[in-house]
């Protein structure tokens, strides 16, 4: 009898001396619909407060931020007429990112003809640019959804890269 008493001894400690660094095993949670919004929406809050950071730190900016969250300032209002989705225009630019890595110098070379509304260029460009004259100078701070996105484009512009765009529209 002692005998078996002392192997169901010898079997509590043994269950009882489990290893205790062990983790309970977490169940994998799905990603909803609500948590991608959320998650999306504290991105773009993110985004927004570096945006006007940047514009805060140029005291002479009076920009004006459109209902997609993209930025902008006429800075020489042009004489032109006002331009409207598929009309070709030409643009002079220099692109921007808001660490101040200069993407793209304005300059003679750097004009492109695009048409307005045929995605040829950032949605975020394209719709700001509806909102100017033939002829204007303006600033344009793109947010990165309006931009490259998460993705960046693989190149020059990194993942979810907000851009600053100052442009010339030709008359």
């Amino acid at each position: 009898m002692r005998y078996i008493i002392s192997i169901c001894l010898l079997v509590i400690v043994a269950v009882s001396c489990k290893n205790s660094n062990e983790k309970p095993k977490q169940k994998a949670v799905k990603p909803t619909k609500e948590n991608w919004i959320e998650a999306n929406r504290i991105v773009a809050e993110k985004e927004d407060e570096l945006i006007n950071s940047f514009i805060n730190r140029r005291k002479d900016w009076d920009m004006t931020k459109t209902g997609l969250g993209v930025y902008y300032e006429v800075y020489e209002k042009g004489t032109g007429s006002t331009i409207h989705v598929g009309e070709k225009i030409t643009i002079k630019y220099s692109l921007i990112l808001l660490d101040g890595t200069v993407v793209r110098e304005k300059s003679d070379n750097n004009i492109v003809t695009v048409e307005i509304g045929a995605g040829e260029m950032v949605k975020g460009l394209d719709k700001t640019v509806q909102l100017l004259r033939r002829g204007d100078k303006a600033r344009v701070i793109v947010p990165s959804g309006m931009g490259y996105g998460a993705t960046g484009n693989g190149k020059d512009i990194p993942p979810r890269a907000a851009l600053y765009y100052d442009i010339e529209i030709g008359v």
